[in-house]
């Protein structure tokens, strides 16, 4: 009795979880995901059954199939903070498919395509001009031309390092995510867009999150590039998409931005769950190898007693034989 008491104490310790998984336990960081996700649903139109790029003045009102889009639609379809944006994300996957464009040469890296490397020099094409601008940003053979110093780019580095990954060239992926990794000076990633115009750029910082998760690796400086992103949090909900060396920035914020942010950190979410339930798992599996071994120690027991009694009774019967009373 004791012994199952004791194993039903162990199970009960075993299999309550440490915490609630899936979502970011930090009450700040899920608000602030939380008003994010609602500025990038915000962003939904229709028609044409897609979100603007931004929804500031500054910023022309132009729909990008990617990289907003493809990104949008993803997140979207399975939001971080389990809010339904299902029929939103089924009508961008609706028009995506209208248009028939889901690749540009980069983007797809983000989600298991491998895209050509070194990429080709980028080219806008216009797919719809009526009383919206529809855009695509694409990179072919069409230019003929590849891209110069395309290593000189952090974030043409990092899809290369996840069109690697997808392609299992694994050694290859981490050398370019360590290239983009040592691009960061303290304020961000001092690439070679940033030291022509001085911006630095807040969309570049999460798709370093997304590639370093996505990949095993660690950030050394983690924790600076997540407060960097959040510092630029508008009162909409929206990332400014660049600042300047001090840490400033009125530039605008926008959907790209929005939506690899969030990449990161669902991305982060649906690994650290994955592993609480790879986790529930072994203590259910150890649970039932306990399980199994106290009931065998107590059927043991329990065939012992039962054979000790059975020689105690011959014993005593043989005893009595001895002294004639049987």
């Amino acid at each position: 009795m004791i012994r199952v008491l004791l194993l039903m104490l162990t199970m009960s310790a075993i299999l309550q979880p440490a915490q609630p998984i899936g979502q970011p336990q930090n009450s700040e960081l899920k608000e602030r995901l939380t008003k994010l996700e609602k500025f990038l649903a915000y962003q939904f139109d229709d028609p044409p059954g897609l979100v603007r790029e931004s929804p500031d003045t500054s910023i022309n009102r132009d729909y990008w199939l990617l990289s907003d889009n493809l990104i949008a639609m993803h997140i979207l379809q399975d939001p971080i903070l389990g809010l339904n944006y299902s029929e939103m994300a089924a009508q961008i996957n609706q028009t995506m498919h209208g248009y028939g464009i889901f690749t540009d040469g980069l983007h797809e890296a983000l989600f298991g395509d491998v895209i050509q490397l070194p990429p080709y020099a980028p080219i806008v094409r216009v797919v719809e001009n009526s009383s919206f601008l529809v855009r695509v940003e694409v990179r072919s053979n069409e230019t003929g031309d590849f891209l110069a110093d395309w290593v000189k780019y952090a974030d043409v580095l990092i899809y290369g390092a996840l069109s690697e990954y997808n392609a299992h060239d694994y050694e290859l992926a981490i050398y370019y995510l360590n290239r983009a990794l040592e691009m960061w000076n303290g304020a961000g990633l001092w690439d070679l867009p940033t030291q022509q115009d001085g911006f630095y750029t807040t969309h570049k910082l999460a798709l370093l999150m997304y590639a370093a998760e996505k990949l095993n690796q660690t950030i050394p400086y983690q924790a600076q590039l997540e407060a960097r992103i959040w510092q630029f949090q508008r009162e909409d909900g929206g990332i400014r998409s660049h600042y300047l060396g001090n840490l400033t920035s009125n530039r605008e914020a926008n959907s790209e931005t929005a939506g690899l942010i969030l990449l990161a950190y669902q991305f982060e979410a649906q690994k650290e769950s994955n592993l609480a339930r790879l986790g529930a798992d072994a203590r259910v599996r150890l649970v039932q190898e306990l399980t199994i071994g106290v009931l065998a120690a107590l059927a043991f027991g329990a065939a012992i007693l039962t054979a000790k009694r059975h020689y105690a009774r011959r014993a005593k019967k043989h005893l009595l034989i001895r002294q004639g009373t049987l």
